[in-house]
């Protein structure tokens, strides 16, 4: 939750009836009392990695096709990095839960924009292409690694962020360089999710075909090239797979369906009770367990 002039953390339940749910606040929850105003807020963190995470970073600029994309760099004495990429309607503060884990495990840090986000360029239409057209940024975020010493990359995507990578993993003509991919949350199938989002609001199945081939006639991309179970052949590194058995916005399906397809290449961690993106704010600690164990798997 966070407030005019502070944020903390919600916890674990330690009372519950019929009118009210007790949580215990975490984060030093410093100048919160009894009948202020609250809003709830998914980010656990806010700020930037110094301020919120204690990690000295800087400012850099990412070059794409469109312009310059502003990024933190958190330095690591590891010859390969980890390009984090956040999700559609969240910011770089989505990805500083991860990174204290991931820099104690040695690895530089580089958490992107792409476009459209505040302070990037506009994509031509001003509109999202759900990965189709962002994977390009990400592609420019690798070679900027490239040119500052990384031999190798991981990607690492929430949400949209995943569909950003995966389209990355498959197009970018520097995808030997990508060591890894870590997906939490991803959306794997556009369609599957928007049909089932469709559903969570009983819009008939032929709304939401319409409003793909809309999507389709407008930005010129095709959901098929979007769906990466169709297309899990083309994957040739490692994946860890975060998903949440609450997620009530992308559906499980597709995840299964990339397990079975690349058995060989895929680990599936399944959090339960976690929702949409939330595997670390349910349970952080198995969570970094995960992501260090994937990550000491990875050439530095």
């Amino acid at each position: 939750v966070s407030w005019s002039n502070g944020r903390a953390g919600v916890g674990d339940i330690t009372a519950l009836d019929q009118k009210t749910v007790t949580r215990r606040l975490t984060n030093g929850p410093g100048g919160l009392a009894t009948g202020m105003r609250v809003h709830w807020d998914e980010n656990t963190f806010a700020g930037d990695p110094l301020s919120s995470r204690g990690l000295a970073y800087d400012h850099v600029e990412v070059q794409s096709k469109l312009g310059p994309m502003p990024a933190w760099f958190v330095p690591g004495k590891s010859s390969t990095w980890v390009i984090i990429v956040h999700g559609h309607k969240v910011t770089r503060e989505s990805t500083l839960r991860v990174m204290p884990s991931i820099h104690d495990a040695g690895y530089p840090i580089l958490s992107v924009t792409y476009r459209n986000d505040v302070g990037a360029p506009l994509s031509p239409d001003g509109k999202s292409h759900l990965g189709a057209s962002e994977w390009n940024d990400v592609d420019g975020a690798i070679t900027y690694a490239q040119q500052h010493g990384a031999s190798g990359v991981v990607l690492f995507g929430g949400s949209m962020g995943g569909a950003i990578v995966a389209e990355t993993a498959r197009h970018s003509a520097k995808a030997d360089l990508i060591r890894g991919l870590i997906l939490d949350s991803p959306v794997l199938d556009w369609r599957a999710t928007l049909d089932a989002q469709g559903g969570t609001y009983h819009l008939p199945l032929i709304e939401t075909r319409l409003a793909e081939q809309v999507f389709t006639w407008r930005t010129g991309f095709d959901f098929n090239d979007l769906d990466q179970v169709k297309h899990a052949a083309d994957f040739h590194m490692p994946v860890l797979l975060f998903y949440g058995t609450k997620d009530d916005v992308v559906p499980v399906e597709p995840d299964k369906a990339f397990v079975k397809a690349r058995p060989d290449i895929v680990t599936l961690v399944t959090v339960e009770g976690a929702g949409h993106a939330a595997g670390w704010n349910v349970n952080p600690g198995p969570y970094e367990d995960h992501l260090r164990s994937f990550l000491n798997g990875m050439p530095k």
